[in-house]
């Protein structure tokens, strides 16, 4: 059962216009208009204007409230703006621009509060109130409502009152506090029979039957829809005689799913009941082109025939309901697409008839159908065009638009690597100044990290790819950084790289970055600590994972140290650093060397 499309009607002072009259009121407004004077006469009528274009044109009538809103201005008219306010905010609602028709309508009800009328201020706060409940915010809906009721009861405006109460209950239904719910709609039930107003007591009561429906209760539920309907049908609301119907048949299909016997002839006549109201729904909402109750109706169609074994029509069924779902959720060029085609049907099938009638003229009959297949075809090919022109300039922003990306992400690690490269010079300055050894070799140690993060952002800058590096190049930028810093004059320290191009994203490069700093730092610290020539070997491959293997030409880790205990920092940083890039670190004694596997940022989510 789907509840009600349209809750909360936007609502005027009683006092300012009469009911709608249909276009031929609209059309009389417009020539009354063209002949009058600039003064306040012409704010009200354009502002009148601007509310009957509501449903018609929202455009149309925003540039209306907005020659009143200029006018009312111009000629200092205050009491006008409150309903040129009303005007713009229903309008802007209608166009689904909810904050433009937000700010008009508190506007709206800034103005009624300075005219210091009650009766004004009460439909304000309802207004702002409906159109809350409309984006969703059903607290700050039950807030204004209240607000609003309270300055009814104080003016003993019966039908407001009765407006806010059954407002209220849709809002605890929404919130599914039904019990709450059905308190305030028979409150607002029991004022309206008083009141001769069969359209909020229509919608009042096909609340109650959801609300019903929800309990579970179905007799109660088709007693209070059956009687929406009457008094929808009696007013002549299409819509809401649309959506009874459909909300009708989907108590009769919750009833057929609760029968105790499948098969049973109560459970045949309620899929039958549920199948003629669903129809009947159908064919209304098909003719108001209303697609949203209409791909419900289809969608309850096919689960009733579905569940009587007629899958052929539930199948047919099913399928209008796909095809309307698309319609519904597809885009504006679409719809217009959409509408070109049915238009273009409409004229083959004029053609056709022309051509039935007039078949002893040959000739002539050629000569239509020649001109109506280039019609046609400049139709389909301004269609393409335009569809091209759309996709392409889409393209272009697009592109624009990830280049603009690139350039930012350029700039961001530049900035970055400028500022690690600040800071690892406010530290040798601040070496300058340390005399105590055990602080210079912490304080180098950290200079010499820092340059290696710097390294990662400075080769992401200079590369065009922002998202990954190619990591035996910066190994080799790594061991000449690390070399400018640790190697003794003289001294020649060869790497020899057996990594193929590899590229690393950078939540692994820079973890694995700084690995490779420590390891090298600490082979200059003691490996070739008092010899004049050395090599690093570096090795990478990746069977899975990946496998850094790191060797020195140095004498090798004493057999006493255990990598998994050592307190040293840096195997303290080399062992939390594997451990985030999901990987080991371990020591072969046999090739006297460092192994760290490691696995890359799809492989860590992977694995995750």
């Amino acid at each position: 059962m789907k509840r009600l499309l349209v809750v909360f009607l936007l609502i005027m002072p009683a006092t300012l216009f009469a009911q709608k009259e249909g276009q031929e009121l609209l059309d009389s407004l417009l020539k009354q208009l063209s002949a009058a004077k600039n003064d306040t006469n012409k704010v009200t009528l354009e502002s009148r204007i601007a509310f009957e274009y509501g449903n018609v044109n929202p455009d149309e009538g925003i540039t209306h409230g907005m020659q009143a809103l200029a006018l009312a201005k111009e000629l200092k008219f205050n009491r006008g703006l409150e309903n040129i306010y009303s005007a713009l905010g229903t309008n802007c609602f209608i166009k689904s621009d909810f904050p433009k028709g937000m700010e008009y309508f508190f506007l709206c009800l800034k103005a009624a509060e300075e005219s210091g009328r009650k009766s004004d201020i009460e439909i304000r706060l309802y207004n702002i109130s409906s159109a809350y409940f409309n984006i969703g915010d059903f607290s700050k809906a039950l807030e204004y409502s209240s607000k609003s009721l309270k300055i009814a009861k104080e003016i003993k405006d019966t039908l407001t009152i009765a407006s806010n109460l059954s407002n209220m209950g849709a809002i605890y239904a929404e919130q599914h506090n039904i019990d709450t719910a059905l308190v305030y709609l028979f409150k607002a039930l029991k004022l309206l029979e008083r009141r001769n107003d069969n359209n909020i007591k229509a919608t009042t009561l096909e609340h109650i039957s959801v609300c019903e429906f929800d309990k579970k209760e179905y007799s109660r539920a088709l007693e209070y829809g059956n009687q929406a309907l009457k008094l929808y049908t009696d007013i002549g609301d299409m819509p809401g005689v649309s959506l009874s119907l459909l909300n009708i048949g989907g108590v009769y299909l919750a009833m057929a799913k609760d029968s105790s016997k499948i098969g049973s002839p109560s459970y045949a006549t309620y899929l039958g009941k549920s199948i003629t109201y669903y129809e009947r729904s159908r064919i209304i909402s098909r003719e108001a082109e209303n697609l949203d109750a209409l791909m419900d109706a289809s969608n309850g169609i096919s689960e009733a025939y579905e569940l009587s074994g007629n899958y052929r029509e539930a199948g047919k069924a099913y399928k209008e309901y796909i095809k309307l779902k698309d319609s519904v959720y597809s885009s504006d060029n679409k719809l217009k697409l959409s509408r070109l085609e049915t238009q273009r049907e409409g004229q083959l099938k004029e053609k056709q008839i022309e051509i039935n009638k007039l078949a002893e003229h040959k000739k002539r009959n050629e000569r239509v159908l020649f001109v109506v297949g280039i019609i046609l075809l400049l139709v389909v090919i301004l269609v393409v065009m335009r569809n091209f022109m759309i996709q392409r300039k889409a393209n272009v922003i697009k592109g624009e638009l990830l280049r603009q990306k690139d350039v930012l992400m350029k700039e961001i690690h530049h900035r970055v690597k400028n500022n690690l490269q600040v800071i690892s010079t406010l530290l040798d300055l601040q070496l300058t100044h340390i005399t105590d050894k055990q602080a210079q070799v912490a304080m180098t140690e950290s200079a010499t990290r820092i340059r290696s993060i710097s390294l990662i952002h400075q080769q992401l800058y200079l590369d065009a790819n922002l998202n990954t590096i190619e990591f035996s190049k910066f190994a080799k930028d790594l061991l000449l950084q690390v070399t400018s810093v640790y190697k003794k004059e003289g001294q020649k320290i060869e790497l020899q790289s057996k990594m193929p191009e590899t590229f690393l994203d950078i939540d692994t490069a820079v973890p694995l970055g700084l690995i490779l700093n420590e390891l090298m730092t600490n082979s200059y610290k003691y490996a070739f600590a008092d010899v004049n020539e050395g090599s690093i070997e570096i090795a990478l491959h990746r069977d899975g994972n990946y496998e850094l293997t790191y060797k020195d030409s140095g004498p090798g880790l004493p057999a006493s140290v255990n990598l998994a205990t050592h307190k040293g920092l840096g195997m303290r940083v080399i062992r939390s650093l594997s451990k985030q890039i999901g990987g080991t670190f371990t020591y072969d004694e046999q090739r006297k060397s460092i192994v760290i596997t490691f696995k890359d940022m799809t492989g860590r989510k992977l694995t995750d």
